[in-house]
Protein backbone atom coordinates (compact mmCIF):
# COMPACT_ATOMS: atom_id res chain seq x y z
CA UNK A 1 0.00 0.00 0.00
CA UNK A 2 2.81 2.40 0.91
CA UNK A 3 4.63 1.58 -2.34
CA UNK A 4 1.45 2.13 -4.37
CA UNK A 5 0.91 5.56 -2.79
CA UNK A 6 4.52 6.48 -3.56
CA UNK A 7 4.13 5.41 -7.22
CA UNK A 8 0.96 7.46 -7.70
CA UNK A 9 2.37 10.45 -5.84
CA UNK A 10 5.43 10.26 -8.10
CA UNK A 11 3.32 10.39 -11.25
CA UNK A 12 4.00 6.79 -12.28
CA UNK A 13 0.34 5.74 -12.04
CA UNK A 14 -3.05 7.42 -12.19
CA UNK A 15 -4.68 5.49 -9.38
CA UNK A 16 -4.69 2.50 -7.07
CA UNK A 17 -6.83 -0.63 -7.11
CA UNK A 18 -6.50 -2.65 -3.93
CA UNK A 19 -7.30 -6.20 -2.98
CA UNK A 20 -8.83 -6.86 0.46
CA UNK A 21 -6.74 -6.30 3.56
CA UNK A 22 -6.79 -8.43 6.70
CA UNK A 23 -7.32 -5.83 9.41
CA UNK A 24 -6.22 -8.07 12.28
CA UNK A 25 -2.97 -8.85 10.45
CA UNK A 26 -2.46 -5.14 9.81
CA UNK A 27 -2.81 -4.50 13.53
CA UNK A 28 -0.46 -7.35 14.44
CA UNK A 29 2.11 -5.83 12.08
CA UNK A 30 2.09 -2.68 14.19
CA UNK A 31 -0.22 -0.43 12.17
CA UNK A 32 -2.95 1.44 14.05
CA UNK A 33 -5.00 2.14 10.92
CA UNK A 34 -8.32 0.26 11.06
CA UNK A 35 -8.36 -0.21 7.29
CA UNK A 36 -7.38 0.98 3.83
CA UNK A 37 -9.44 4.17 3.95
CA UNK A 38 -7.85 5.51 7.10
CA UNK A 39 -4.36 4.35 6.08
CA UNK A 40 -4.56 6.05 2.69
CA UNK A 41 -5.81 9.22 4.35
CA UNK A 42 -2.83 9.19 6.69
CA UNK A 43 -0.28 8.44 3.97
CA UNK A 44 -1.54 11.26 1.75
CA UNK A 45 -2.16 13.78 4.51
CA UNK A 46 -5.75 14.15 3.32
CA UNK A 47 -7.84 16.29 5.65
CA UNK A 48 -10.99 14.27 5.07
CA UNK A 49 -11.64 10.88 3.49
CA UNK A 50 -14.84 8.94 3.02
CA UNK A 51 -15.91 5.40 2.23
CA UNK A 52 -18.25 5.10 -0.74
CA UNK A 53 -19.64 1.98 -2.42
CA UNK A 54 -20.62 2.32 -6.07
CA UNK A 55 -22.47 0.06 -8.48
CA UNK A 56 -24.63 0.53 -11.56
CA UNK A 57 -27.82 -0.13 -9.61
CA UNK A 58 -27.11 1.15 -6.07
CA UNK A 59 -24.53 3.36 -4.37
CA UNK A 60 -24.07 4.22 -0.71
CA UNK A 61 -21.96 6.67 1.30
CA UNK A 62 -21.04 6.10 4.93
CA UNK A 63 -21.04 8.63 7.77
CA UNK A 64 -19.01 6.28 10.00
CA UNK A 65 -16.89 3.30 8.98
CA UNK A 66 -14.86 0.99 11.19
CA UNK A 67 -16.33 1.78 14.60
CA UNK A 68 -18.33 -0.14 17.16
CA UNK A 69 -22.05 0.59 17.10
CA UNK A 70 -21.70 2.44 20.40
CA UNK A 71 -19.01 4.71 18.97
CA UNK A 72 -20.86 5.18 15.69
CA UNK A 73 -23.99 6.36 17.47
CA UNK A 74 -21.98 9.09 19.17
CA UNK A 75 -21.00 10.44 15.73
CA UNK A 76 -24.59 10.96 14.59
CA UNK A 77 -24.65 14.67 15.31
CA UNK A 78 -25.96 17.49 13.14
CA UNK A 79 -22.54 19.07 12.62
CA UNK A 80 -20.84 15.83 11.59
CA UNK A 81 -23.72 14.77 9.34
CA UNK A 82 -23.78 18.14 7.56
CA UNK A 83 -20.02 18.15 7.02
CA UNK A 84 -20.05 14.65 5.51
CA UNK A 85 -23.03 15.42 3.30
CA UNK A 86 -21.27 18.46 1.84
CA UNK A 87 -18.10 16.40 1.42
CA UNK A 88 -19.78 13.52 -0.44
CA UNK A 89 -21.81 15.89 -2.60
CA UNK A 90 -18.65 17.71 -3.68
CA UNK A 91 -16.72 14.49 -4.30
CA UNK A 92 -19.57 12.94 -6.29
CA UNK A 93 -19.57 15.97 -8.57
CA UNK A 94 -15.77 15.76 -8.89
CA UNK A 95 -15.88 12.12 -9.90
CA UNK A 96 -19.10 11.93 -11.90
CA UNK A 97 -19.52 15.47 -13.21
CA UNK A 98 -22.96 16.30 -11.80
CA UNK A 99 -24.73 17.19 -8.58
CA UNK A 100 -25.95 14.19 -6.64
CA UNK A 101 -29.51 13.39 -5.68
CA UNK A 102 -29.03 12.18 -2.10
CA UNK A 103 -31.29 10.14 0.17
CA UNK A 104 -30.43 10.23 3.86
CA UNK A 105 -31.29 6.97 5.63
CA UNK A 106 -33.00 7.23 9.00
CA UNK A 107 -31.46 5.62 12.07
CA UNK A 108 -34.59 4.46 13.88
CA UNK A 109 -37.58 2.37 12.73
CA UNK A 110 -40.04 4.41 10.66
CA UNK A 111 -37.65 7.38 10.90
CA UNK A 112 -38.44 7.67 14.60
CA UNK A 113 -42.20 8.31 14.12
CA UNK A 114 -41.92 11.90 15.32
CA UNK A 115 -39.83 10.95 18.34
CA UNK A 116 -41.79 7.91 19.49
CA UNK A 117 -39.09 5.45 18.38
CA UNK A 118 -36.07 7.73 18.79
CA UNK A 119 -35.13 11.39 18.60
CA UNK A 120 -32.07 11.36 16.32
CA UNK A 121 -34.15 12.13 13.25
CA UNK A 122 -35.76 15.26 14.70
CA UNK A 123 -32.80 16.47 16.79
CA UNK A 124 -29.83 15.72 14.53
CA UNK A 125 -30.76 14.59 11.03
CA UNK A 126 -33.56 16.92 10.00
CA UNK A 127 -31.63 20.07 11.00
CA UNK A 128 -28.62 18.79 9.02
CA UNK A 129 -30.82 18.23 5.97
CA UNK A 130 -32.29 21.72 6.19
CA UNK A 131 -28.82 23.29 6.39
CA UNK A 132 -27.60 21.11 3.53
CA UNK A 133 -30.48 22.32 1.36
CA UNK A 134 -29.54 25.90 2.17
CA UNK A 135 -26.10 25.08 0.73
CA UNK A 136 -27.72 23.84 -2.47
CA UNK A 137 -27.62 20.09 -1.89
CA UNK A 138 -30.35 17.98 -3.50
CA UNK A 139 -31.34 15.84 -0.52
CA UNK A 140 -34.38 14.12 0.95
CA UNK A 141 -34.85 12.42 4.30
CA UNK A 142 -34.59 11.04 6.80
CA UNK A 143 -36.15 8.14 4.91
CA UNK A 144 -36.80 4.84 6.74
CA UNK A 145 -33.95 2.45 6.03
CA UNK A 146 -36.34 -0.34 5.05
CA UNK A 147 -37.54 1.63 2.01
CA UNK A 148 -34.76 4.03 1.02
CA UNK A 149 -32.63 1.49 -0.83
CA UNK A 150 -35.51 0.30 -3.02
CA UNK A 151 -36.35 3.93 -3.84
CA UNK A 152 -32.74 4.56 -4.84
CA UNK A 153 -32.57 1.44 -6.99
CA UNK A 154 -35.74 2.63 -8.73
CA UNK A 155 -33.77 5.69 -9.90
CA UNK A 156 -35.05 8.41 -7.57
CA UNK A 157 -31.63 9.04 -5.98
CA UNK A 158 -27.97 8.69 -6.94
CA UNK A 159 -26.89 7.35 -3.57
CA UNK A 160 -27.99 6.69 -0.01
CA UNK A 161 -26.16 8.45 2.80
CA UNK A 162 -25.95 5.84 5.56
CA UNK A 163 -25.17 6.47 9.21
CA UNK A 164 -23.08 3.41 10.07
CA UNK A 165 -21.08 0.74 8.28
CA UNK A 166 -23.50 -2.17 8.06
CA UNK A 167 -26.52 0.02 7.29
CA UNK A 168 -24.97 0.66 3.88
CA UNK A 169 -22.76 -2.33 3.20
CA UNK A 170 -25.32 -5.07 3.93
CA UNK A 171 -27.85 -3.97 1.27
CA UNK A 172 -25.32 -3.15 -1.44
CA UNK A 173 -23.44 -6.40 -0.97
CA UNK A 174 -26.71 -8.30 -0.98
CA UNK A 175 -28.22 -6.81 -4.14
CA UNK A 176 -25.00 -5.98 -6.03
CA UNK A 177 -22.97 -9.01 -5.04
CA UNK A 178 -19.55 -9.03 -6.74
CA UNK A 179 -20.40 -5.92 -8.74
CA UNK A 180 -20.07 -3.10 -6.18
CA UNK A 181 -16.83 -1.16 -5.79
CA UNK A 182 -15.35 0.51 -2.72
CA UNK A 183 -14.20 4.04 -3.68
CA UNK A 184 -12.22 6.27 -1.33
CA UNK A 185 -13.37 9.86 -1.63
CA UNK A 186 -11.12 12.74 -0.56
CA UNK A 187 -7.77 11.44 -1.81
CA UNK A 188 -5.63 13.33 -4.34
CA UNK A 189 -5.86 10.32 -6.66
CA UNK A 190 -8.30 7.56 -7.60
CA UNK A 191 -8.54 4.56 -5.34
CA UNK A 192 -10.98 1.70 -5.82
CA UNK A 193 -11.20 -1.68 -4.19
CA UNK A 194 -13.27 -4.84 -3.91
CA UNK A 195 -16.41 -4.92 -1.78
CA UNK A 196 -15.40 -8.04 0.14
CA UNK A 197 -12.90 -9.24 2.72
CA UNK A 198 -9.97 -11.63 2.61
CA UNK A 199 -11.99 -14.87 2.94
CA UNK A 200 -9.11 -16.71 4.58
CA UNK A 201 -11.31 -19.81 4.84
CA UNK A 202 -11.06 -20.39 1.07
CA UNK A 203 -7.42 -19.40 0.62
CA UNK A 204 -5.64 -21.82 -1.71
CA UNK A 205 -8.86 -23.50 -2.85
CA UNK A 206 -9.10 -21.62 -6.18
CA UNK A 207 -12.78 -20.87 -5.57
CA UNK A 208 -12.64 -17.09 -5.06
CA UNK A 209 -14.46 -14.94 -7.61
CA UNK A 210 -12.51 -12.16 -9.37
CA UNK A 211 -15.67 -10.24 -10.36
CA UNK A 212 -15.47 -7.50 -7.73
CA UNK A 213 -11.79 -6.89 -8.45
CA UNK A 214 -12.54 -6.64 -12.17
CA UNK A 215 -15.35 -4.17 -11.42
CA UNK A 216 -12.92 -2.11 -9.31
CA UNK A 217 -10.36 -2.05 -12.13
CA UNK A 218 -12.99 -1.01 -14.67
CA UNK A 219 -14.28 1.84 -12.49
CA UNK A 220 -10.76 3.09 -11.73
CA UNK A 221 -9.98 3.18 -15.45
CA UNK A 222 -13.25 4.98 -16.18
CA UNK A 223 -12.61 7.63 -13.52
CA UNK A 224 -8.98 8.07 -14.61
CA UNK A 225 -10.15 8.88 -18.13
CA UNK A 226 -12.60 11.56 -17.01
Amino acid sequence: IETAVALVSGGKADGIVTAPIHKEALSLAGYSDPGHTEMLGRLTGSKKVGMFFWSESLSVALLTTHLSMREALRKIRCKQVLAKLVFFDSEWERFFGKRARIALAALNPHAGEGGRFGVEETKELQPAIEMAREKGLLIDGPIPADTVFAMTMAGKYDFVFCLYHDQGTVPIKLVCRRQSVNVTFGLPFIRTSVDHGTAMDIAGKWSASPESLLAAIRLAARLACC
